[in-house]
């Protein structure tokens, strides 16, 4: 375990980064949840869980792809890997939702637990029309 907080204090010195570990969450991907606990007790974080990681790492995917038109199956496949990650399955094997895919997608307001979408928005669709069909030349 100790090897963890080297690599974090490699990570500070190289980037120049300060890591809270008061506000950090620790998550663990195909080890038990005592084993994750345990883990945020030694380095004195919280203990994260597959909300914790979507939100924090594909959460972002949501902008990149807002930014840069991609096509539209391309953003449904990701969302569906989206959602059977949440919901503990893999790429070959689905468990049960218990909850509409679209709930979870909502705002906190309207019941949701807002992850996120990858689903093409209002500001993907307004960037498309805005941007010109051929490049500016220069002359």
């Amino acid at each position: 375990m100790g090897n963890i907080l080297r690599i974090l204090v490699v990570f500070c010195l190289a980037y120049g980064l300060k890591i809270n570990l008061a506000i950090s969450k620790v998550c663990g991907i195909r080890v038990s949840h005592d084993q994750v606990v345990s883990m945020a007790d030694w380095t004195g974080c919280e203990a994260g869980d597959r909300l914790t990681l979507i939100k924090a790492v594909l959460g972002g995917l949501g902008i990149v792809f807002s930014l840069f038109l991609a096509p539209y199956s391309i953003l449904s496949s990701l969302e569906k890997l989206h959602a059977r990650f949440f919901w503990g399955g893999n790429k070959n094997k689905r468990k049960m939702a218990w909850i509409k895919w679209d709930k979870i997608l909502a705002y906190f307001k309207n019941g949701g637990l807002e992850v996120g979408t990858l689903r093409p928005s209002l500001m993907q669709a307004c960037w498309a029309s805005c941007a010109p069909s051929t490049p500016p030349t220069r002359g």
